[in-house]
């Protein structure tokens, strides 16, 4: 897709082709572009499955196809970070008898005496930086997924 953007770029005629805007939007916002070699073999972000379904018809149980889709193409992922609407026991139960971790937000609203992402303050980078009382974390792991843990005595009311 980067390749022909830039194959493309030069040429007045097909730039101003609404298609070849498409895709320049289409690669803006799902790819990220950068010139650092050690990230770009760190992290290889890929579509390989689309599905185009009618409106009146649930996203729910296309994950699981798309996963044997990227499979049978040797593309299966070792994780998949899907939205809220994938994220449900059953396909999680299923994508891990893929071999795949899927990671996605639950559904629904948060109870009034629960706390959830949202009360915690976040960096410009999206880390999390203090509790709802703002207080730092105590410890910071970052291995395949980050883990943060605040000091008990700071959370006690």
């Amino acid at each position: 897709m980067f390749n022909l953007v830039q194959q493309f770029k030069g040429s007045r005629e097909v730039t101003a082709m609404y298609s070849y805007k498409l895709f320049e939007r289409v690669l803006e916002e799902h790819c990220n572009l950068t010139d650092d070699k050690e990230q770009k073999e760190a992290s290889l972000n890929l579509i390989t499955h689309v599905e185009v379904e009618p409106a009146h018809t649930s996203d729910a149980n296309a994950l699981i196809p798309a996963i044997e889709s990227a499979k049978n193409q040797n593309l299966k992922p070792e994780e998949l970070i899907a939205d809220a609407l994938y994220g449900s026991d059953n396909n999680c139960e299923l994508a891990k008898e893929h071999d795949v971790e899927l990671i996605a937000p639950t559904m629904g609203a948060c109870a009034k005496d629960k706390l959830s992402l949202a009360d915690f303050q976040f960096s410009e980078k999206g880390e999390i930086v203090a509790c709802p009382r703002g207080n730092a974390p105590a410890k910071i792991r970052n291995k395949k997924r980050a883990s943060i843990g605040f000091a008990l005595d700071d959370c006690k009311p």
